[in-house]
């Protein structure tokens, strides 16, 4: 019994520390030219005035956090990452009556692109675009609260579509 005890622990110790081959999406690299970057505040076009803000942060969070890549001023930077965020659309998904929505989505789009220090394009994506569910409320200020939240979540989840879309390319 002993022994058999001590063989599933080994076994499950080698798959522990055993790849499969499984990778995360986003896990690959700048261009190798690009060690230095500059990420601009992404223009707004739309009547969201949080939105901006956040994914411009949220970006900055999230290619921070990748080793290779140092953040900083325009002038001494290999490129510069710059965007707009090109649609902010609020739409109901549920209702509870004929004229009473119960659940409701965010869907923010936008474009971005990576130009080197002489203006040429390296990277563009044209049309990224992330979504968040949110419920209604009885009071406006309680949707409204519920609205931000959402866009808080989908400003994370569209930077890491950003930096997984620019890293997935080289």
């Amino acid at each position: 019994m002993f022994q058999i005890n001590k063989n599933i622990i080994y076994v499950l110790f080698l798959l522990a520390f055993t790849s499969c081959g499984y990778h995360f999406s986003g896990g690959g690299k700048f261009p190798a030219s690009i060690k230095k970057i500059n990420i601009k505040f992404f223009e707004n076009r739309t009547s969201n005035n949080t939105i901006a803000t956040a994914l411009t942060n949220d970006l900055i969070y999230e290619i921070g956090r990748n080793k290779n890549i140092t953040i900083t001023d325009e002038n001494s930077a290999d490129a510069v990452i710059s965007g707009k965020i090109t649609s902010f659309e609020v739409t109901t998904i549920a209702h509870t009556g004929a004229y009473i929505s119960s659940e409701k989505r965010v869907t923010v789009t936008a474009s971005v692109k990576i130009t080197g220090k002489d203006g040429t394009l390296i990277w563009i994506r044209e049309a990224l675009l992330a979504q968040e569910a949110f419920k209604t409320n009885q009071t406006k200020s309680l949707e409204e609260q519920n609205q931000n939240s959402a866009v808080i979540i989908l400003s994370k989840r569209l930077a890491e579509l950003i930096h997984s879309s620019i890293t997935d390319n080289f």
